[in-house]
């Protein structure tokens, strides 16, 4: 139980950590790690929920929401902005309006989080520990740690990744992917300690990662629609040169679907062979 509760400590160390450093620079890499840690904490509270009767993650993650969600969208206008910048050089598109349009919207956020950062409540550590039943035994947390994991996998092999989804069903997917790798990260180094999870967590990191690539990359698309309907109207040229790049970004997301849909069939057939190893040693 100890190094459970002490790895929860060090996140949220983590997070008071960054939360600082956000409030004085807003550093793209600082909002990043802030946001990284908050999913982190949040899957654990998905874990203590499933193992700890009477543990309420939505009730644990509500202190933390809407920072992460302000956040992201700063760090989303952050990206807007280098990304449309890049753009612009590389294609010859003037994107100015534009990339102005996204920058004042940046700093009307931070202007607005500003204030919020007064309210932020950061008695989280105590209050979250308190809820955890230390009853528990070593052998019963390592059944239930196992159960979590079992149950997780389960939804996320029973998805069909061949068919059509919308945007809401692959960003959710993204998000049980995230929930498994930090956990099972968290478990490797709290309560197991097996070589085959690290090989399993290293597809897991190359899974996410493309899942958040094909995100990023359709989050983009939506802008550059937006962009394109609300700035450019009128001028042909610039036009034909928009739609021309929105024809290469969609070939791009295509391809990321397809191979995210081949790691995702290898990683189902590598989780199965997670579970019989588990069956093996119960």
């Amino acid at each position: 139980m100890e190094p459970l509760i002490s790895y929860f400590q060090k996140l949220d160390d983590a997070y008071k950590g960054y939360l600082k450093n956000v409030q004085e620079e807003y550093d793209e890499e600082v909002v990043h790690n802030l946001r990284i840690t908050v999913k982190k904490i949040k899957a654990s509270f998905f874990f203590f929920q499933f193992c700890f009767h009477g543990f309420d993650a939505k009730k644990g993650y509500q202190n933390y929401k809407e920072v992460f969600q302000r956040l992201g969208t700063i760090r989303d206008l952050q990206i807007q902005q280098k990304k449309f910048t890049d753009w612009s050089r590389e294609y010859n598109i003037n994107f100015t309006p534009y990339i102005n349009y996204i920058k004042n919207e940046e700093n009307l956020h931070k202007y607005n989080f500003s204030f919020y950062f007064k309210k932020i409540p950061l008695n989280n550590f105590r209050k979250i520990s308190h809820r955890l039943n230390n009853k528990l035994s070593e052998h019963e947390l390592n059944e239930k740690a196992v159960a979590y994991l079992e149950h997780i996998i389960g939804n996320i092999r029973s998805f069909d990744i061949s068919s059509f989804h919308t945007y809401e069903e692959i960003h959710n997917l993204r998000k049980q992917f995230k929930e498994l790798q930090y956990n099972l990260s968290m478990l490797e180094t709290c309560l197991f300690s097996r070589k085959m999870y690290k090989s399993i967590l290293t597809k897991l990191k190359t899974l996410t990662e493309e899942l958040g690539n094909w995100h990023d990359n359709y989050n983009l698309l939506s802008h550059l629609f937006a962009f394109k309907l609300n700035f450019f109207r009128t001028k042909p040229k610039q036009l034909k040169r928009i739609n021309s790049f929105e024809k290469e970004l969609i070939s791009l997301n295509s391809a990321q679907m397809n191979n995210l849909q081949k790691h995702f069939s290898e990683f189902c057939f590598y989780s199965l062979k997670i579970e019989k190893h588990w069956k093996q040693h119960d």
